[in-house]
């Protein structure tokens, strides 16, 4: 789900207070923020953002790309070890929250 359609129309403040994986399909895992909002007219208080996809590829080799703020998925990583997932998941900022 996308977090801004929980939000009221009064101004209000986002935090990261967790990040969680989730198995998606037979091969995505997907990396999540948890997010909590406060402020006026929150409408739900709570959500879960996927930020991040690592596609399995076979012989412990990932895809590893963001979602877009179109809804869809771009991989900026092809066929790296889980090692480079995570290097790349610090230091590139496809990947801030």
């Amino acid at each position: 789900s996308n977090c801004s359609s929980y939000r009221g129309e009064a101004s209000s403040y986002r935090a990261i207070i967790g990040v969680k994986a989730k198995w998606h399909q037979q091969h995505f895992l997907r990396l999540i923020a948890e997010v909590k909002y406060t402020g006026e007219n929150i409408i739900r208080e709570y959500c879960d953002d996927p930020f991040a996809r690592m596609a399995y590829m076979g012989d412990e080799r990932f895809n590893l790309g963001y979602k877009r703020h179109t809804g869809l998925w771009h991989d900026v990583y092809e066929n790296i070890s889980l090692d480079e997932c995570v290097h790349a998941l610090r230091s590139d900022g496809c990947f801030q929250i």
